[in-house]
């Protein structure tokens, strides 16, 4: 009932567009365009505002870096960036972490819409596709007021293409990397005076890789011997996307569908003794997302409506298989297969002044969000929770200072919630930005905490519906200092922030059952951090150099803080006007790791590690074609020595934690017309 009163109430405003036929003003550009400025930034802002402007510290990673080839999908450039970890797992993808902080809550928005489908806490962010993303916009701290629950380590809102100048635009993007790699996307674009339909369609396949394969130009069949076995499991990721722009004076309007589906094949190891038949498991992942978002200016006032209807499905299964003859059965045990699903219905608006000549700019939005999880592993196989959320914030400019406080009132029918304030402001002194802010985070208990429940052979894990929400408290300070020299531009950033979770919610051996495990609210967690950020630009070059010194004080393992440290750095080089040259550098530093055994306490350190990826790009007839070469990984990492990994609890050995395919080369020809 529900989807089909989101479906007329589509229908309804794209019907009824004609009836905001008003002059023209700057709301096209605000809401669905992009302009040749990449630093824009829309994520938590009132309005579009330039980076400088902007209240919030907020990371751009715009077209001069994600136009490349060396990166292919959102996880992968994240890699590079300060105050951002990335944890990998074969099965469950990669998570992300920012100052310090898991990815549960890391908040991962495309186009402000919320990503559903977490596994073991993360959204894996291999499975977000970079051919159709203009920007990536990264805010580290809390954006609970605007995002609501789980925005409370940070948000990265991945912002796609929407704007093309040409009536008809065509390109082919296609990728080969000598680990098994073959990516391939197309697009097409059709563009009127009021109406842009667009098509995109991408496929990437890994034919996975172990340490002793033989290179192989094609993907070809493997012996069913040992070999078969992959360290990185073959993936199969398809996506395709249909969106409809619609823009007339004062009302705009776009409506989009689309639809992604991966294989993760996991070839068991040959069964001992004479290794003729294995065990595989095959993952399916399905992402079925249908929304509209409405820009309309009536009685002074721009108001912005998005409703989306997102669907995650994740299957499980198991087979056994005959390598003799290569016949395999699904195996009977239900704890060796599994299906769930999330399905996510969101509706927000939030409105805002189109006077922009007073000191004072305001938003109020309201956000309703219903969840549905389904499956054999949750009570009662199906569990549905509703929020509803009131929040606003308004920005108060006098000379050279500019303050932003604002709240978020919130019900949920599961549990208690409590009121998020937050405080920011911006003030401009003799060349240099002071960002200093307060902002209290909020992560509500997923369905899978409360309700969950799986038991077999090797588990015994329950849900509990008494979970409180998680609570933090977040300071940042950051200075900004911006010189012109000539003919080259040199941007000084400095940086510092400290959270403290309270309410932690985590997996621990029951207090009523020692053999089960269950979700309780534990210690707390404190992160504090230091970073700074050297940017040297002109029309050649690129320069980027970062550093960061993170600590962790998790109460239930240590009462002192453990720091790690971390830099980056990037080069982009322009030789001459057709060819260009760019290289990414990471260190990451080791890190303290705890584990319990027999009721003891023992610490470890992880290795640390180096990662250098360089590319070169030529660009002919205008950039209409671009070829690309490049090698990443030159330093040939693939491992590195950890203990009880917990974003690698599908790696073959919980001593050792997977960084990389080892060193591999990549080649890219695309083709824009």
């Amino acid at each position: 009932m529900i989807n089909k009163v989101l479906f007329l109430f589509i229908i309804f405003f794209l019907i009824n567009n004609k009836l905001f036929s008003q002059k023209k003003d700057s709301l096209e550009t605000q809401y669905f365009m992009e302009t040749n400025l990449e630093e824009v930034v829309i994520t938590g802002q009132i309005t579009n505002t330039n980076l400088d402007s902007s209240v919030y510290k907020v990371k751009i990673i715009g077209q001069s870096i994600l136009e490349k080839d060396v990166f292919q999908t959102v996880a992968d450039v994240i890699n590079f960036e300060t105050n951002l970890n990335l944890k990998q797992d074969n099965i469950l993808g990669s998570g992300v972490e920012i100052q310090g902080i898991s990815g549960q809550n890391v908040k991962i928005l495309i186009d402000d819409v919320p990503v559903i489908g977490r596994l073991n806490g993360n959204i894996d962010l291999s499975q977000i596709l970079l051919h159709n993303v203009y920007q990536i916009e990264i805010v580290e701290g809390p954006l609970s007021v605007n995002y609501g629950t789980d925005a409370l380590a940070g948000t990265i809102n991945i912002i796609t293409k929407k704007n093309y100048n040409k009536k008809v635009n065509f390109g082919v993007n296609n990728y080969y990397e000598s680990v098994g790699r073959y990516n391939n996307s197309f697009d097409l674009v059709y563009k009127s005076i009021h109406h842009q339909f667009s098509f995109e369609l991408a496929r990437h396949f890994f034919d996975g890789w172990s340490p002793n394969d033989d290179f192989t130009l094609l993907p070809q069949n493997t012996l069913a011997d040992t070999n078969r076995y992959k360290l990185w499991n073959p993936k199969e990721k398809i996506f395709g996307k249909f969106q409809h722009i619609f823009n007339r004076e004062k009302f705009n309007s776009r409506t989009y569908y689309s639809d992604f589906y991966e294989k993760v094949t996991n070839k068991g190891f040959p069964r001992l003794p004479y290794y003729e038949t294995a065990f595989d498991d095959y993952y399916y992942t399905y992402r079925k997302n249908v929304g509209t978002e409405i820009a309309s200016a009536i009685n002074q006032c721009n108001i912005r409506l998005i409703l989306t209807n997102n669907n995650f499905r994740r299957i499980k299964n198991t087979y056994y298989k005959d390598l003799t003859n290569l016949n395999q059965v699904l195996v009977s045990d239900i704890s060796a297969n599994d299906t769930s699903s999330y399905n996510m219905i969101m509706s927000k608006i939030t409105i805002t002044p189109i006077d922009k000549s007073s000191s004072i700019d305001y938003q109020i939005g309201f956000h309703y969000n219903n969840q549905i999880a389904k499956g054999q592993r949750i009570l009662n196989n199906q569990e549905v929770q509703n929020d509803y959320a009131l929040y606003s914030n308004i920005e108060y400019k006098t000379g050279n200072l500019l303050i932003r406080p604002g709240v978020r009132f919130i019900y949920n029918d599961k549990y208690k919630t409590p009121i998020i304030p937050s405080i920011n402001t911006l003030y401009n002194f003799s060349g240099l930005k002071y960002r200093f802010s307060y902002a209290k985070g909020f992560r509500s208990p997923t369905l899978k905490e409360l309700f969950f429940t799986f038991n077999d052979i090797n588990h015994d894990i329950v849900g509990n519906a008494e979970l409180s929400p998680e609570n933090s408290n977040n300071y940042q300070l950051n200075i900004f200092f911006k010189k012109k020299l000539e003919v080259y531009q040199f941007d000084l950033e400095l940086n510092s922030f400290y959270n403290s979770i309270i309410n932690k919610i985590d997996l621990i051996p029951s207090l009523d059952n020692p053999n089960q495990y269950k979700y309780y609210n534990i210690n707390e967690l404190e992160t504090m951090g230091l970073s700074s950020n050297i940017k040297v630009t002109n029309n050649i070059v690129i320069i980027n150099v970062s550093y960061s010194r993170i600590g962790i004080r998790d109460f239930d393992y240590h009462s002192k803080y453990d720091f790690s440290n971390n830099f980056r750095a990037s080069l982009l080089y322009s030789i001459n006007d057709y060819t260009s040259f760019n290289t990414f550098y990471r260190f990451t530093g080791s890190e303290k790791k705890y584990i319990l055994e027999d009721n003891n306490l023992n610490q470890f350190n992880t290795d640390s590690y180096n990662l250098l990826d360089c590319s070169l790009n030529m660009n002919f007839l205008n950039k209409k074609i671009t070829f690309n070469i490049g090698v990443k990984n030159i330093f040939d990492v693939e491992k590195i020595n950890s203990i009880s990994n917990p974003s690698g609890v599908h790696t073959s050995n919980n001593t050792i934690a997977n960084i990389s395919y080892g060193r591999s080369y990549f080649t890219g020809f695309n083709i824009k017309l």
